[in-house]
């Protein structure tokens, strides 16, 4: 088992590593949907639900909600489009982003599913997916996830043309041009937007990413011109908007342009990602960050011998999750219990499913991901589900720990490899 334990003296982490107990956990491939090749989750509810996607014979993308050992494709008739995905779910009500059958005039891509179709936040409720609105002069926009009010967070365009963001190429490199600005929004449980997020002063652009049950949202704040779209969101600030709307700059880890907030827990609680100096990359330097309104920002590290962590998810008793790369791209799901951070591949049985990356938490300890199986490659979603207390349980010796299969290029062509997705 690997384990390190950031900003603590050397006898600190010996007596915080002699009295840690590790979770264990029993594990579940999701699988995908029939002839499918691929599936990633989304978000993990509370009851066990999880959301996401799947490959579907066609190699389109389509939306999947699984319950126990179901998995539901949402996605047909979804919006009319060909793709879909889910990135949330509350009480029977899910929601994400799915393709209209309308061509987007700007041929943004905005959603990243590779397609010339305009992109559409949805909610799914009874077998029916319905759009939901856009800001004025906006052609695309994605939402999730949901909370238990029925408040939907998200990002949808405007129709403000900013000439900083079309250069023909996005932030990440992919073939996608932004041609209109773009702010985070709430939409309320009747499905109309109640608020804007809008940025910090000076900014333009703004990305919701999560809202809890108190009404916090967190997301990215900046400009068209550095402010990268999901899935490898990141932008010059990290910010938590109230539920009044006011907005805060949670600050950063060293670097003022990859920053990325990714969840808020019902205690304020903020987690994601920050690069750890002015000249970071995406493939060095980036660390996951714990954020509280008491403590600030501090680093919660990697595993021993990589250079880039990220914290995906907290749960309300202060559980996170999310991955660590090695220097050629490779992820490992992680949790991170009391600033310790453990392989969670060191914590399930004998598998053919490598743990990638840990994307929800939910507050019983359950964790959703994604991994990759050993013989076939293909990347698929997974729960692993706590065998006794939370974050309880003995670890695993030395001699058990699992070996990490090298990456295919790093995590970006890792992605794109199964996914035809350039951006959010």
């Amino acid at each position: 088992m690997r384990t390190i334990l950031a900003s603590v003296t050397a006898g600190a982490v010996l007596a915080a590593l002699a009295m840690a107990q590790p979770p264990s956990f029993t594990l579940r491939d999701l699988g995908t949907l029939p002839g499918g090749t691929f599936s990633i989750p989304g978000v993990l509810s509370q009851t066990g639900v999880v959301t996401g996607v799947s490959g579907a014979p066609d190699g389109t993308q389509h939306a999947v909600v699984w319950q126990g050992s179901q998995i539901i494709d949402i996605g047909v008739p979804g919006l009319g489009g060909p793709n879909s995905a889910a990135f949330g779910e509350s009480r029977g009500v899910v929601v994400g982003q799915a393709d209209s059958p309308t061509i987007d005039p700007n041929q943004e891509n905005f959603c990243g599913f590779g397609s010339p179709h305009m992109c559409l936040p949805f909610r799914w409720q009874n077998g029916v997916m319905t759009a939901l609105p856009l800001l004025p002069g906006g052609n695309n926009g994605g939402a999730g996830p949901i909370n238990v009010h029925g408040e939907i967070s998200g990002t949808t365009e405007t129709g403000t043309i900013d000439p900083e963001c079309s250069q023909g190429i996005a932030p990440d490199g992919s073939p996608s041009p932004q041609v209109l600005d773009y702010k985070g929004v709430v939409w309320g449980s009747n499905s109309q937007i109640v608020r804007m997020l809008e940025p910090l002063g000076g900014d333009t652009v703004s990305l919701a990413l999560w809202i809890n049950d108190v009404g916090q949202s967190v997301g990215v704040s900046g400009r068209c011109r550095n402010v990268i779209l999901p899935p490898l969101a990141a932008g010059p600030h990290s910010v938590l908007w109230e539920k009044d709307g006011s907005v805060q700059d949670i600050g950063n880890l060293g670097s003022t342009t990859l920053n990325v907030p990714l969840a808020v827990n019902n205690r304020g609680q903020v987690v994601g990602g920050s690069g750890t100096a002015p000249d970071s990359t995406p493939q060095n330097g980036v660390h996951a960050f714990l954020w509280t309104k008491q403590t600030g920002i501090h680093d919660l590290g990697i595993l021993p011998g990589d250079v880039v962590s990220i914290a995906t998810a907290i749960s309300d008793a202060g559980g996170v999750v999310g991955a660590s790369f090695d220097a050629n791209g490779m992820p490992s799901a992680v949790v991170w219990h009391d600033g310790i951070i453990t392989d969670l591949n060191d914590l399930i049985p004998q598998s053919s499913l490598y743990l990638a990356f840990a994307a929800a938490i939910n507050n019983t300890g359950e964790i959703a991901g994604w991994g990759l199986d050993r013989v076939t490659g293909e990347m698929h979603a997974f729960l692993a589900t706590p065998t006794g207390a939370i974050f309880g349980g003995a670890s695993l010796t030395p001699a058990q720990k699992r070996v990490r299969p090298a990456a295919p290029g790093g995590f970006d062509k890792l992605l794109r490899g199964r996914i035809g997705m350039g951006r959010r």
